[in-house]
């Protein structure tokens, strides 16, 4: 479930309308709803959300292929 603990933080959220995002996750005008913001776009407002996760790593396509390639 997300928490006030999750707020403030950058994640990586699925929406209710499919869409799989990377924001800044801030509490909505009422439970159960967040405000996205976004570095370069506008806010989206009171979005219902699926999951939302933490982000551990960022690895680029080139230095992932090679990762599954060599096996780990």
């Amino acid at each position: 479930m997300l928490d006030a603990a999750s707020s403030t933080h950058v994640v990586v959220v699925e929406t209710d309308t499919d869409e799989v995002l990377v924001k800044r996750l801030l509490r909505g005008s009422e439970p159960g709803r967040f405000d996205l913001e976004s570095i370069v776009g506008p806010t989206r407002h009171d979005a219902r959300l699926r999951w939302a996760a933490h982000i551990t790593a960022i690895i680029p396509p080139f230095q992932a292929r090679r990762i599954i390639v060599s096996g780990g």
